[in-house]
């Protein structure tokens, strides 16, 4: 919490724990530490922003690296968001 003032602003740093693991949840359920199996801890070397992970049965094996920027966000001339002709929506039941 920081005190405000009309016309100011505030920085804030954030920093992020990442974690991997197994688990067994419900979708909308809280994720606690009882129901993970073999948790890792992800920790980004300085300037990375990608994790490749796989597990082998006993450890984790992650490769870190980083992503190129984005460099326009918007879908690209060629992609269409309308079905494709031969889909057809359910027909309502009463």
């Amino acid at each position: 919490m920081v005190p405000t003032e009309p016309k100011t602003g505030a920085s804030f740093t954030v920093t992020p724990t990442y974690w991997i693991a197994f688990g067994s949840h419900q979708p909308g359920e809280v994720v606690t530490t009882d129901v993970l199996t073999e948790p890792y801890k992800l920790q980004f070397p300085n300037g990375d922003n990608y994790a490749e992970a796989t597990f082998d049965g006993s450890d984790w094996k992650v490769q870190y690296g980083k992503l190129p920027p984005v460099s326009d966000p918007s879908p690209s001339p060629s992609w269409n968001p309308s079905p494709p002709p031969s889909w057809s929506p359910s027909p309502s039941h009463s």
